[in-house]
């Protein structure tokens, strides 16, 4: 089913229009699969990879409306809404506490949704998946004990979900992969072969995916010890775990965001500034730091009556942190479209102190 409206101006009003015109008794939110269960992802929504359509999941009497937005539409133009109904509730899942969501292939045709939580630990967990350009229903998967969504693989025949395996402690937990095609969950958790049998746990931070839709990179808090990345290979099933030491002391980890490279070669954490904290080569998954380049100049030899090497490296380093500091930080919440952001929940809750978290989650 869809319906058209004539005019850019209509842009917004259609987005309010979306969720107002669902019954006044259905429940205003819906939450995502992660371990607690006041992170609303109703008006978030998620952004297609190429940016062209962004689609939202909410109640609709005993069901869920979904809703997919045109924002391509311009002055005289048509915005396209189409809408799917589908039957119990569900919603986009969210993968970290800033409110980033996921569940769209890289291809933009398969959008995974999850029943929201309501409480720890679950007995089952439903995912549906839909096809985004017919609109229709494809997959329904129905799992015995408590699941919450991870990723999607880039042809949207593969699930990454991380499964909680205590039913006292969202820290212990695996991550699993649910073949599509198969319709079977497969038997061998993903792990960072490195670091195994030790296994990093913490809360998600913030999310990132690189440009090709492959790497789905999540920071932890590290749940006390040192934070990390965690780096999800979608195509390939397999994971890696890196410290990221100058986060070890850090107090605003939840102010950090991830910045993966154009061309993939590195991933950035930065702070709401635009300041750059930490790099990561991917390949070799090296950490930096802004000042390891300035630290390992070599001095000027020469004894000339310029300013020597590592002092002008300092200055560089210096003039990078200072204009980074000026870089507008992108509000990454549900998508790579911040102008098409829906407003976001006043009311979502602010995770809990890294003092007061025993382990987490992540693998």
């Amino acid at each position: 089913m869809s319906r058209s409206i004539h005019g850019w101006r209509w842009a917004l009003a259609a987005f309010g229009a979306a969720l107002i015109v669902l019954p006044a008794t259905a429940p205003a939110a819906a939450a995502d699969g992660l371990p607690v269960v006041n992170l609303d992802t109703t008006e978030t929504g998620i952004t297609s990879p190429d940016g062209s359509t962004r689609y939202y999941a909410a109640s609709h009497g005993d069901g869920t409306e979904v809703l997919a937005v045109d924002l391509e539409a311009e002055a005289g133009k048509r915005l396209t809404m189409d809408r799917l109904v589908l039957n119990g509730t569900l919603a986009v899942p969210g993968v970290a506490w800033d409110g980033t969501t996921s569940g769209i292939s890289a291809d933009g045709r398969s959008l995974a949704l999850i029943e929201p939580r309501v409480s720890f630990p679950r007995k089952d967990t439903r995912l549906v998946v839909i096809d985004t350009e017919r609109m229709k229903r494809t997959a329904v998967v129905d799992l015995d004990g408590d699941f919450s969504f991870d990723s999607i693989s880039p042809d949207g025949k593969t699930l990454y979900l991380v499964h909680y395996i205590a039913k006292n402690d969202p820290t212990k937990y695996e991550v699993r992969a649910y073949d599509l095609e198969r319709e079977r969950l497969l038997p061998d958790p993903i792990i960072d072969s490195r670091t195994a049998p030790i296994v990093m746990r913490g809360y998600p931070i913030t999310r990132a995916v690189s440009a090709d839709g492959v790497w789905a990179y999540t920071l932890y808090d590290g749940a006390g010890k040192t934070p990390f990345v965690h780096a999800l290979n979608t195509a390939e099933g397999s994971a890696l775990c890196i410290d990221v030491d100058a986060l070890g002391d850090a107090r605003n980890l939840y102010d950090l965001e991830l910045l993966p490279s154009p061309d993939g070669s590195t991933l950035t954490i930065a702070d709401r500034h635009g300041a750059t904290v930490a790099s990561i080569e991917t390949g070799s998954w090296e950490v930096t730091e802004p000042g390891d380049e300035a630290a390992a100049a070599p001095a000027d030899a020469g004894g000339g009556d310029g300013l020597p090497w590592a002092g002008l490296a300092a200055i560089a380093a210096g003039v990078a942190l200072i204009g980074g500091g000026f870089v507008v930080r992108r509000r990454r919440r549900g998508g790579n479209d911040p102008e098409s952001e829906m407003p976001l929940d006043p009311e979502l809750e602010s995770p809990p102190a890294a003092g007061e978290q025993a382990e987490r989650v992540p693998q």
